[in-house]
């Protein structure tokens, strides 16, 4: 497996340190909320660990969650920041497959829109032990890729996918 390190095209902004800031998804009210980040790698790996380190104690205070365990995701292929329509895939761990319920919708729409953030057209794949996994979506499981829109739902408050009585 090569992990390919992928820029991210859309970067929102820079810090007065000049790293750059990222935007990764939580959960707070049962819904993704955006939580900025900054760091100097602003590749989808990148991105995928600092999900992964969960809110910070500001963001837990404020109410903030995560359903990701930390670790042991692996950024199979990137697509080039250009491309529009492309999947990126990720190697879940065991912790990943073991998440029940409402949660693991959570947990999947948080990864789809954080690696999706640099082109939120890119579709997302994630496998277990090489193989393809089925993942929840509001429409019910699907084993093919995901995008944002699979996860309208939970999409944040404001969002071009929440639901009008949502924004």
């Amino acid at each position: 497996m090569l992990l390919q390190a992928i820029p991210t095209p859309s970067v929102p902004s820079s810090d007065r340190g000049g790293r750059n800031v990222v935007r990764v998804y939580l959960i707070s009210d049962g819904r993704l909320k955006a939580a900025a980040r900054t760091s100097d790698d602003t590749s989808v790996r990148s991105m995928v660990d600092l999900l992964a380190e969960g809110p910070t104690a500001s963001e837990k205070a404020a109410g903030a969650t995560t359903a990701i365990a930390p670790g042991g995701f692996v950024v199979e292929q990137a697509p080039s920041s250009r491309s529009r329509r492309d999947s990126v895939v990720i190697e879940v761990p065991v912790q990943f497959t073991q998440i029940d319920g409402d949660l693991q919708l959570l947990a999947t729409a948080q990864l789809v829109w954080t690696v999706t953030e640099p082109q939120p057209l890119w579709l997302v794949r994630m496998t277990f032990n090489g193989e393809p996994i089925e993942l929840p979506t509001d429409e019910g499981l699907t084993s093919g890729p995901v995008g944002r829109s699979d996860y309208a739902a939970v999409a944040p408050k404001n969002s071009p996918l929440a639901a009008p009585d949502d924004q």
